[in-house]
């Protein structure tokens, strides 16, 4: 899963496979940065911080195109080779710590699955 904040919204794009730029398998959806980020403050561990991580950056200059991997568990290196060639348009692309991903990546999954 790869997630990007940007002003009120947060877009996500997930697979079940390995991602390849315009891949059917490589789902997006768009969410709203609050009630993702009252979702992560109300989960106990890294849930703050990760909302705090995601306001800073969705309030940054270069947000518009700095995009985050949030795999959990983090996925083989090949896999992650496919997500950097899928974002190969980003300014920026970076993984957050690992705590702080799997919360992201379960809260944003959630909230995927809530929508559907």
């Amino acid at each position: 899963m790869v997630v990007k904040p940007s002003g009120e919204t947060i877009d996500v794009h997930f697979s079940m496979s390995s991602p390849a730029e315009a891949s059917e398998a490589v789902g997006h959806r768009t969410l709203n940065l609050n009630k993702v980020c009252r979702a992560l403050e109300a989960t106990s561990g890294e849930g703050k911080e990760a909302s705090k991580q995601l306001q800073r950056h969705a309030r940054t200059t270069l947000s518009g195109n700095h995009q985050f991997l949030v795999d959990h568990p983090m996925r083989p290196l090949e896999t992650q080779t496919s997500w950097v060639s899928f974002c190969k348009n980003s300014e920026s692309f970076g993984a957050l710590d690992s705590p702080i991903a799997k919360v992201i990546n379960k809260v944003c999954t959630q909230q995927i699955h809530d929508r559907s």
